[in-house]
């Protein structure tokens, strides 16, 4: 990862997975801390809405990648795309004259996503500037619902564009370096290029190659008694890791009856808490005082199967979650773990065939239970 690159977000500081593809509803998001480790706060929130469950919010989508270019101007740059490996190049003579920039001109590439994804690039960017105050800018970005708008600055920064003399090698330069955009089925997402020098004949012109692999997001089907949306008394909870990350532990805490919390950490160090923590719990108890038990992930290890099971009674709390890694990834390390208490009148299992664990969404109750519960995965490509 380029430790210049800088991202930002007009929409929400984290990106997170819409209700649906094309058209996002008001949910209530967990708080996602940036700390180490899982002792998060809790902040359940937001009204419930109208939809319905459904079992995924992407199709199986075709292997490669299909994708539709457009350039801001077509007749001076090119894009090629071939399986996997996107090669533009843009050349200009000429551009917008100013005081500041002298000579500069953008290039804006961009095709619409036809799913959601985490699409993990190597970029390879070379090019010539000329050689008076000559400068550049590379950033990626990604359109999404609720005119969500996320942008990640590659070369430069959101406030000026980086000198490419020098320390680049002369009147060229290059730069190599790896990154993750979430994009979102329907919307655009692609990359801006902006270059300028102060030459008597400027020379703007350079190549960005990007090789990249999309990884679809997966909504599983959300089990238990009540389903999406939550009803009177209940708090819509969702949230899913930043893009490229996975989930690399999960926490359960439980009393007598239900399972009253949980949480998950991020491969980023960043972590998610949904129930009473550290605060006072059902009956007074604190979350200390529940059982609790937890499962791991590495990066060579993914997820084989998940088990839903909750009572049959009132609204059918979440009784017992037992995640297994898929046993033909890592079978030395192969792991199942069942969190509740025992016993149960209602078993789900959902097939997640290797994806990696990337989010939890469902239903929570006012009274410190998990009505539903469902999975978000990342399918590898």
């Amino acid at each position: 990862m380029n430790p210049q690159a800088q991202a930002t977000s007009t929409g929400q500081s984290r990106a997170r997975s819409s209700r649906f593809a094309r058209s996002a509803s008001a949910v209530g998001a967990l708080a996602v801390l940036a700390v180490n480790g899982l002792g998060c706060g809790t902040e359940l929130g937001g009204p419930a809405d109208d939809e319905e469950a459904t079992a995924s919010i992407d199709q199986a989508a075709t292997n490669p990648w299909p994708t539709s270019w457009t350039s801001s101007n077509p007749a001076t740059s090119t894009v090629k795309d071939d399986a996997g490996f996107t090669a533009i190049h843009y050349q200009s003579s000429s551009g917008t004259k100013t005081k500041a920039l002298g000579t500069s001109a953008t290039w804006t590439f961009q095709t619409p996503a036809p799913a959601n994804a985490d699409i993990i690039f190597t970029w390879d960017y070379s090019g010539n500037h000329g050689t008076a105050q000559a400068s550049a800018r590379l950033r990626a970005f990604a359109d999404g619902p609720n005119g969500s708008h996320t942008e990640i600055f590659l070369v430069g920064t959101q406030d000026k564009m980086q000198p490419v003399s020098g320390a680049f090698g002369g009147n060229g330069f290059s730069n190599r370096f790896e990154t993750a955009l979430r994009v979102y089925e329907g919307y655009t997402y692609g990359f801006i290029v902006e270059g300028a020098d102060s030459d008597v004949s400027p020379i703007l012109q350079g190549d960005l190659n990007v090789q990249y692999r999309a990884e679809k997001i997966v909504k599983s089907v959300q089990f238990g008694g009540q389903l999406w949306p939550a009803g009177s008394g209940f708090s819509n909870v969702e949230a899913i890791a930043p893009p490229g990350a996975f989930i690399t532990e999960v926490r359960v805490y439980w009393t007598n009856n239900v399972i009253a919390a949980m949480s998950w950490a991020y491969s980023d160090n960043s972590c998610v808490h949904t129930g009473p923590c550290l605060v006072a719990g059902p009956n007074g108890n604190s979350l200390n005082q529940f059982s609790s038990g937890n499962i791991t992930f590495n990066s060579s290890e993914r997820l084989g199967s998940c088990n839903i099971r909750d009572s049959g009674w009132g609204n059918r709390s979440l009784r017992e979650l037992v995640l297994a890694k898929h046993p033909a990834l890592d079978s030395a390390q192969t792991k199942s773990v069942t969190f509740g208490p025992n016993g149960f009148d209602n078993d789900r299992m959902t097939d997640t065939n290797g994806d990696y664990l990337v989010g939890f969404y469902g239903a929570y109750n006012n009274d410190n239970f998990f009505a539903s519960i469902g999975l978000i995965t990342r399918k590898p490509q």
